[in-house]
């Protein structure tokens, strides 16, 4: 199951982290997600790991408008 905080709140042009959760993640080797928004009201700055996390690797895209693909 994937899940994020759907009450997060920001002050506009503020940064807003959303973390990202896995569980359970047992037996899990690799996975790909989309998260999908309004342009008009978020803008993507850039997807980071947990220090969980900093062993695997990671890509991503930020640069399509209204989504990000990790």
């Amino acid at each position: 199951r994937l899940s994020m905080p759907d009450d997060a709140t920001g002050a506009p042009g503020t940064q807003v982290s959303l973390p990202v959760s896995v569980d359970p993640a047992t037996g899990l080797d690799s996975f790909d997600f989309a998260v999908r928004f309004n342009p008009h009201v978020l803008q993507p700055v850039d997807v980071t790991k947990t220090a969980l996390a900093a062993p695997l690797s990671l890509t991503y895209n930020v640069g399509i408008s209204g989504e990000v693909w990790v």
